[in-house]
């Protein structure tokens, strides 16, 4: 009887200290962003107040302690451009009490395409193939051709899109374009139905991240008539 109940009370106590695990921090948010520098915030839990806070990252950065342990923020210099990086953030409490490790990536600006080409077009081709029958037929068009050299994909998780926009002169956005997930060593794109003699505003960004929480480069433009 006194070793059951010994043994009852030790899996009590670890089946208590497990259930009993600290609140990560939450409300996640980077209110800076550069090529080569992230700054990150957070807020800590309701039901705790964290003294100080573990911070890694990965693939290796510079970490910017604070004066204050319990800081809820932390800058990342020495990134490279448009790199996923993994940050875990763990809260410490005054007794040495841990948190539960809260894991989230963040992603530093890619590289800015170069080489923008912006072509007036007056017809394309279109192809029809059914079968063994294949033609190809010319329409006139009053379009642009957008082009831009390829932007070097780093060795990191994700690939480089990009994002298209072309502008009027009064600033009426037309073709707020983004390229889909297989297209991203496609590096130009056809655009009809514009007007002739009308001055169109091009730019063309990198992306990089997750389709919820996209980061995008600082953009190259061009101007061009019709």
């Amino acid at each position: 009887m006194g070793v059951t109940s010994s043994l009852a009370i030790i899996l009590l106590m670890a089946t208590n200290g497990f259930s009993q695990s600290l609140p990560t921090p939450v409300g996640i948010r980077v209110p800076l962003r550069t090529n080569n520098v992230v700054r990150v915030e957070w807020q800590q839990p309701a039901s705790v107040a964290y003294s100080s806070f573990n911070v890694r990252i990965t693939p290796t950065a510079v970490i910017h302690d604070p004066e204050t342990p319990s800081e809820t923020s932390r800058t990342f210099s020495g990134l490279r451009p448009g790199i996923r990086y993994s940050v875990e953030l763990v809260g410490v409490t005054e007794d040495g009490r841990r948190s539960v490790a809260l894991r989230f990536h963040v992603w530093s600006v890619p590289p800015t395409p170069s080489g923008l080409i912006l072509r007036p077009i007056n017809e394309i081709n279109i192809e029809i193939q059914f079968g063994e029958f294949e033609r190809i037929y010319s329409t006139a068009v009053v379009g642009l051709k957008v082009a831009w050299d390829h932007v070097p994909d780093p060795a990191s998780s994700a690939l480089y899109e990009y994002r298209v926009q072309i502008q009027t002169k009064e600033g009426i956005q037309l073709f707020p374009q983004d390229m889909s997930t297989g297209e991203t060593d496609i590096t130009s794109r056809i655009y009809s139905g514009l007007t002739a003699g009308e001055a169109y505003n091009v730019s063309v960004q990198t992306k990089i991240g997750p389709p919820y929480d996209y980061v995008y480069s600082q953009p190259i433009t061009k101007t061009t008539r019709i």
